[in-house]
């Protein structure tokens, strides 16, 4: 019975994690820019008390008996499909329209990258991110400008004070090989790793990377019809876990009465 009881508590921890991911996507269903996450399992290894086929000869097995030990989990990543377009109206609110991240730098110099474009301006004129991390390459609004105006492939225009309108900075965005694999360290940005690939700076509009839409933000990709779904899948999962785990006990406290 013990071991019944050791592979039920596997699938009870893996379904945990399921409902980790889960709680985590529906508490950022109104984080802008947010990619919702999936989970994935493995069973775990197996006692092969008898292999299939067997030894060559007339009574030839056509198959074998194998005791699994239950499952874990394999991978939990995010998903990069784009989330719905948000009209802000906001002037520094910017949205990728297709593939690419904004990059900033953060205090200790590292740079982080992020779908979420609700720029502010700092007291020295720099786009910044909702944390005050300045963009990457940095853009600068000079004093006494009447209006700011930033194209789809990412030309800052800005109109001065006596009616001239001037390019003041290019935006660059940022696209990665496989985004899925960039690591999250909280605030809306990730980091790439060694599975992400390297950054591959470009023009927005030009090769794989979206166009830039002012005045808009990224929402959130979180379904949560799917969410509640998959919840309940997970929370009918765990019951039948434990359900196997009273059943095994129930077992063993049989045979042990019958031992007595």
């Amino acid at each position: 019975m013990i071991r019944s009881l050791s592979t039920a508590a596997t699938g009870m921890q893996a379904q945990e994690a399921k409902l980790d991911q889960i709680s985590n996507d529906l508490a950022n269903m109104n984080t802008t820019s947010y990619k919702r996450g999936r989970t994935e399992f493995h069973d775990l290894m197996y006692q092969t008390i008898k292999d299939p086929g067997g030894a060559p000869g007339v009574n030839q097995a056509p198959v074998g008996v194998q005791v699994g030990s239950g499952s874990k989990v394999a991978a939990q990543y995010s998903i990069q499909e784009q989330g719905p377009v948000k009209i802000t109206n906001g002037l520094f609110d910017l949205m990728i329209n297709g593939e690419g991240f904004f990059a900033c730098q953060l205090p200790n110099g590292q740079i982080a990258y992020t779908r979420d474009g609700s720029f502010k301006m700092d007291a020295q004129g720099r786009l910044v991110t909702s944390s005050g991390y300045p963009m990457i390459p940095p853009i600068q609004i000079p004093p006494g400008t009447a209006g700011v105006t930033i194209t789809g492939n990412g030309q800052v225009r800005v109109m001065t004070a006596e009616g001239q309108d001037a390019e003041i900075g290019q935006i660059q965005t940022v696209n990665f090989l496989n985004p899925g694999a960039m690591k999250k360290i909280g605030e809306n940005l990730v980091t790439p790793t060694a599975s992400s690939g390297p950054p591959v700076q470009g023009t927005p509009g030009e090769n794989t990377l979206g166009t830039i839409q002012q005045g808009a933000v990224e929402a959130s990709n979180v379904k949560p019809t799917e969410s509640i779904m998959d919840m309940i899948s997970a929370q009918r999962t765990y019951e039948s876990n434990a359900r196997v785990m009273t059943v095994g006990d129930q077992m063993w406290s049989t045979l042990n009465n019958v031992m007595k």
